[in-house]
């Protein structure tokens, strides 16, 4: 009988949603009216948020002035809080975490930075870290602060030509790292001249007697021993208890890390952080609402060498919180509810595909549920642009879905890359209203500029929000590509000022010479355009412009970004040619999907890239994509070369932020970019 009465209770439920039911707009949302983000300053198009118009922020508290600062204050008001956590090793995948406290943890980095004192290492010597996220790696980058090392952390998946390349231009002559890497670097040393200390990181998952015989073995590859020194991570650690060190701790201008970029175009740029700027960004991230507590749960999983990844785990860090390192990227999915993250840090692609794959189960699954879905996100959406939450819904169906990734998750950031508007509504929808894009670089220590709250809810997507609290911004005119900061809405190229901001690259003064104008803005390279509600947009990329035949700029990386939306396209790379007036394009599809949309399930990948049904498809989707979007006819790729194994960390064509390396594809793939044009040519000519 209850169950039936609950039956009916909701299928009355539907049916007055059904009744009420409008389907949702695919448009972006009307801005809401609100106050501008933005205060210009001096009247001279520079650009501060509204929060601190006379002063940029460095600070939020006034006992910490270092990361190291951070650390001691945590040690004092919380020692026996939980801080860095491990997923104990078991063959299935359950809860089981293992948190260091606050305590254990500055033991375990005042032992390491002793031992290193003792084998040598002196105040403000470059250290470097090769290894994936780990509870060694923040001990060794604490370690260096509370003894004045310098960390250089290092790309897990840097090659090995940039690898010896960095540990030569910092000098490193210790390198904390793992057992697989050193195996790859260890035929090469003699390139590396200054390299004399290893720290290696074992394997706890491994045996004891395992592990020694993995070192036992690691020393045979060692051509010189007397020079090359071997020590395991726990040796080290064992050393500075056996023989303590007081605490040497830095200054705020001493540096707590040189952090080379992956670099799509060159050898890495090694970006000068001193403590003074990290704690200016981390001081801007909690004034822009984000009051990181004791309560908070990091999941980290972004390379630690990045700059994102290290300023929000601090921020976490900073307030108490604690952060989980997960054990397997590709398994991430699984680990994200038994971690059950409150902040989750991301890139585009991330998003995307948890969009895309939720989206096909709900496509493939009954009528009735995408209906119900449907109905149930149009009234969240519209609650959401009313700066209000819809917690019957919410309890009714999307914490359901939350908890998929975490029933907790309260804060989405977006970095690294554009997120398109309909995947931000999406999460903010579905899984966390307060999922929102930044704008960053390195060489701004992360975020410079972010969409954020303040006391009203910003329901709008598609842009970067307003400036940190600790840098400004100017646009600069780029007369050439048609961009005028004198426009009703200004455009031009995006210039930073400021406590967060980068003062040079290391030891490199050709490259700082590029960097910065005369007065000492940082020029991006990026184009932006400051809308009407006081939020900037970037809507172009200086250095990646290419000019075609017909005298028509295009922005080939943006137009990248824009077709990679498909759900038809795994990776793309646009090309243009100066001689030319069209694009082409290289692609790597997205092959389940292709072979749903065409019932070629059976088709092996080989043969399917040289079908030319699969070819026309894919132009056609391009086509749909760019026309949707307003593209001109040039900005939309006339053909496509079709390939089986995409752009990755791992070939080369890859950043390990997974920007492409433009050159290397372009180097790599010329012989059959000049046939894709003369075939392309041919058929022109054959249908005029």
């Amino acid at each position: 009988m209850l169950s039936l009465i609950l039956l009916v209770f909701v299928v009355c439920l539907i049916v007055l949603l059904l009744l009420l039911y409008v389907p949702a707009s695919k448009a972006p949302p009307k801005a809401p009216k609100f106050r501008t983000q933005v205060v210009e300053v001096d009247g001279e198009k520079i650009y501060r948020s509204l929060e601190i118009k006379d002063k940029l922020r460095e600070q939020w508290d006034a006992r910490i002035k270092t990361l190291y600062d951070m650390t001691q204050v945590r040690l004092k008001e919380s020692p026996d809080s939980p801080i860095f956590g491990s997923r104990e090793y078991t063959t299935e995948y359950t809860n089981n975490y293992h948190y260091k406290t606050t305590r254990e943890f500055c033991t375990d980095f005042t032992d390491l930075g002793g031992g290193l004192i003792n084998l040598g290492v002196i105040k403000h010597e470059n250290l470097g870290i090769w290894a994936q996220n780990c509870y060694e790696w923040v001990v060794t980058e604490h370690a260096c602060y509370a003894y004045s090392f310098t960390p250089v952390p290092l790309y897990h998946t840097f090659g090995i030509e940039s690898l010896i390349y960095i540990i030569n231009h910092a000098n490193l002559e210790v390198l904390v790292s793992t057992v697989d890497n050193c195996k790859k670097l260890f035929p090469k040393l003699e390139r590396c001249p200054d390299l004399k200390y290893f720290i290696v990181i074992e394997d706890q998952t491994k045996s004891e007697l395992e592990r020694q015989k993995e070192m036992k073995e690691l020393s045979k590859l060692v051509e010189n021993p007397d020079e090359i020194h071997i020590f395991t991570f726990q040796s080290v650690i064992q050393t500075g208890k056996d023989s303590p060190v007081e605490h040497n701790p830095p200054s705020p201008s001493d540096l707590c890390g040189i952090v080379y970029t992956s670099g799509s175009t060159s050898f890495p740029k090694g970006v000068v952080i001193p403590h003074k700027m990290m704690i200016s960004c981390i001081s801007a991230v909690e004034r822009f609402g984000y009051n990181y507590t004791p309560n908070e749960v990091y999941i980290s999983y972004l390379p630690l060498p990045h700059i994102y990844e290290r300023v929000v785990l601090n921020c976490v860090v900073g307030g108490g919180g604690r952060a989980a390192f997960i054990t397997n990227i590709r398994n991430i999915l699984v680990e994200l509810p038994l971690i059950c993250p409150t902040v989750f840090p991301v890139v585009p692609r991330v998003l995307i595909k948890v969009h895309d794959g939720f989206k096909k189960k709900l496509n493939d699954g009954p009528f009735v549920m995408r209906w119900v879905f449907n109905v149930a996100y149009y009234f969240k959406k519209r609650a959401i642009l009313k700066g209000k939450d819809h917690p019957f819904l919410d309890f009714l169906i999307f914490n359901k879905i939350k908890s998929r990734i975490s029933k907790k998750l309260s804060i989405v950031v977006s970095g690294g890359a554009p997120l398109p508007y309909l995947y931000q509504e999406f999460f903010s929808v579905v899984f966390c209203k307060k999922t929102h894009q930044g704008y960053g670089l390195t060489e701004s220590c992360g975020p410079a500029l972010l969409h954020h709250y303040f006391d009203y809810d910003d329901a709008t997507t598609g842009h970067v929000g307003s400036p940190f609290v600790s840098c400004e911004i100017k646009l600069q005119s780029v007369p050439e590509l048609g961009y005028s900061i004198e426009d009703e809405e200004p455009k031009g190229e995006l210039l930073l000022r400021g406590n967060s901001i980068f003062k040079g690259y290391y030891r490199d003064e050709e490259r700082n010479k590029e960097a910065f104008t005369k007065d000492g803005w940082f020029k991006t390279g990026d184009i932006g355009k400051l809308r009407k509600d006081g939020n900037f947009q970037i809507i172009d990329r200086k250095k990646n412009i290419i000019k075609l035949s017909q005298g028509e700029y295009v922005a080939v990386e943006l137009l990248g970004d824009l077709y990679q939306q498909s759900k038809l396209i795994e990776q793309i790379f646009v090309e243009g040619d100066s001689a030319k007036n069209y694009l082409i394009a290289i692609v790597k599809p997205l092959f389940s999907n292709v072979k749903d949309k065409l019932s070629l399930k059976n088709l092996p990948d080989d043969e399917l890239i040289s079908n030319k049904l699969v070819k026309q498809l894919i132009l056609d989707e391009i086509d749909k994509i760019g026309r949707s979007n307003n593209k001109h006819g040039f900005e939309i790729p006339k053909s496509v070369l079709l390939i089986k194994d995409g752009f990755t960390i791992e070939n080369g064509m890859s950043t390990a932020t997974l920007k492409l390396k433009r050159p290397l594809i372009r180097k790599k793939f010329e012989k059959k970019i000049i046939q894709l044009y003369e075939q392309t040519d041919t058929e022109f000519r054959k249908n005029k």
